[in-house]
């Protein structure tokens, strides 16, 4: 499973292959409504206190990715963070008939913007393998990607353009004293 909420939060605000000044600008909000957007979470406009919340939920995930890819546990402050922010999601069971089975549900209702992805995120924690969470290891890009390759040795978050660019660089590095 790919921590899709999770990643897209944390990489929100980190510097990517390409930032010019006019992306630095954004603030944390536009950044944050940008990456769920990306990860198919599409939010209303937002008053100053959902704002702040959604910002608050980026830090945190940004905290406890980078917490997971060192292999440590994340501080008790970002996991009440985490916390507070999904209390306002609340779920239901419910049964339906589809065909002749009878199937259970959860239905979800998100009183706050941002219980939507936090609630998101705790779930994507739970169930994903944290030593597969990585950095990018293209040294103008601190995305941080899950590793999905068998081995478990995928480098960059993408191969275009952190894998091309690296190998591009190491083929056009002079060569060194013969060993």
């Amino acid at each position: 499973m790919n921590p899709t909420v999770l990643l897209c939060l944390a990489n929100a605000t980190r510097r990517r292959r390409h930032d010019d000044h006019q992306s630095e600008s954004l603030s944390d909000y536009a950044k944050a409504r940008r990456a769920l957007t990306g990860a198919g979470i599409v939010l209303p406009p937002l008053s100053a206190q959902q704002r702040s919340e959604l910002e608050q939920l980026v830090g945190a995930a940004s905290r406890i990715g980078d917490a997971l890819h060192r292999g440590d546990a994340p501080g008790r402050e970002t996991v009440e963070t985490l916390n507070r922010l999904a209390a306002g999601s609340t779920g239901r069971m419910r049964l339906r008939v589809e065909g002749r089975a009878l199937v259970a549900e959860t239905e979800w209702n998100d009183a706050t913007p941002a219980a939507l992805p936090a609630r998101l995120v705790i779930s994507e924690i739970d169930q994903i393998d944290p030593s597969r969470l990585r950095q990018c290891a293209r040294r103008e890009c601190s995305l941080l990607f899950y590793d999905q390759s068998r081995p478990g040795t995928q480098r960059w978050h993408a191969e275009s353009p952190c894998g091309w660019l690296e190998r591009q660089r190491r083929h056009r590095r002079p060569p060194g004293p013969a060993e």
